[in-house]
């Protein structure tokens, strides 16, 4: 008994590796962050420390604005606006995504794609792996983005076909956002930010790491000057089609990985059809809203203290920088769709020399043949 007790210690901390190393901190990176939310919110429970906490886990910069519509007098609320405090909020919640990321892929992810291997009898390598996770993290996310995205719209969009409210009293309506609006913003901040420790966390080469920089900066910058800038209602708009977009790629790819070929091939072709279109549509919406619609309230300089950035230098340059990203993204579609054309063009030619190569082979065997006889 003793020797097996032995054993089994040596077996244990074979498997366990030493506290605060390198290989500790990633197998156990979700108890770690999730300890982490759990002080701060303790912060609430003393009088002290309650204001401290409240700045990481609460929206800050709440106001109540008087309204005046005819000869009365409404008192809004519901007010947000934007403040260098929100920066201690965004780096909570990106602790949070980290503890919900790591949630997410333990008890939902692993479990499923264990239980598609093992009932289909799938062997999935390393790289099919790393593209399974990052789908169903992304799958989940877009979900979100779509279903929050919408309502937000629904708070400042009348009719579908009103799209005056993305400019209209800008920026006294708009500076001051609703709390889901809010919450939005630092939402979508705090999920592109987690990704960076996520790099350590899963192990990514430099490669890998060099693929995924790119869109995650992209989104981070473009976020956060919609956010800053107070054109949250177009970066919304925006953000529910690449969300739309982002969920139909993601499902394909996840159901491609794992032999539903049938279901997958229809979503791709959807998903390039709904790409074009998404494409030109943020292209058109932001000539529309920056273009023509920002260009009726413009003015010569910043008003830092009325959050007004509708300057023709800010204005042209937000417009200029969607048309770049809607071209760049339209670029990378088009390198990938014509690297596939030329692998199955050469895929057919090498198996048209190939069938040439065997009848003629074939022929001179048979005129052999035939002489011989």
């Amino acid at each position: 008994m003793g020797v097996e007790t032995r054993r089994l210690i040596k077996k244990a901390n074979k498997n366990s590796p030493p506290i605060l190393s390198h290989e500790f901190v990633i197998q156990n990176h979700g108890d770690i962050t999730s300890v982490i939310l759990m002080v701060v919110f303790l912060g609430f429970m003393w009088q002290h420390t309650s204001p401290i906490a409240q700045v990481f886990v609460l929206p800050q910069y709440n106001e109540t604005v008087n309204k005046t519509i005819g000869d009365n007098q409404v008192g809004i609320t519901e007010g947000f606006r934007v403040g260098l405090r929100d920066v201690f909020t965004v780096l909570f919640y990106t602790v949070a995504c980290v503890t919900v990321h790591a949630v997410i892929q333990e008890y939902v992810i692993d479990k499923l794609i264990k239980k598609i291997c093992r009932d289909s009898k799938l062997s999935v390598s390393k790289t099919k792996l790393v593209k399974l996770n990052e789908s169903g993290q992304l799958f989940v996310f877009w979900a979100y983005t779509l279903a929050h995205a919408v309502w937000c719209m629904m708070e400042f969009l009348q009719s579908q076909t009103d799209i005056t409210k993305l400019w209209l009293n800008y920026p006294e309506e708009h500076r001051l956002m609703p709390l889901r609006t809010k919450f939005f913003f630092i939402i979508q901040l705090a999920y592109w930010l987690h990704s960076f420790p996520e790099f350590y966390l899963q192990k990514y080469k430099g490669e890998e790491m060099k693929e995924r920089t790119t869109p995650i900066l992209i989104h981070i910058v473009a976020i956060t000057a919609g956010y800053v800038l107070n054109f949250n209602r177009i970066t919304i708009v925006v953000l529910s089609l690449e969300a739309f977009v982002g969920f139909i790629f993601h499902t394909a790819r996840f159901l491609h990985i794992i032999e539903c070929k049938n279901i997958s091939h229809k979503l791709f072709r959807l998903f390039n059809i709904v790409f074009v279109i998404s494409r030109v549509a943020e292209t058109l919406l932001a000539g529309v809203v920056f273009w023509h619609g920002f260009k009726i309230n413009e003015i010569p300089y910043m008003d830092l203290e009325a959050g007004n950035f509708n300057t023709s230098f800010i204005r042209l340059n937000a417009l200029f920088g969607v048309v770049v990203l809607q071209g760049y993204q339209f670029a990378l579609f088009a390198l990938f769709h014509f690297g596939r054309l030329r692998e199955s063009w050469s895929k057919k030619t090498k198996k048209a020399q190939s069938n040439n190569v065997v009848s003629t082979t074939k022929n001179t065997k048979s005129k052999k043949e035939k002489k011989e006889e």
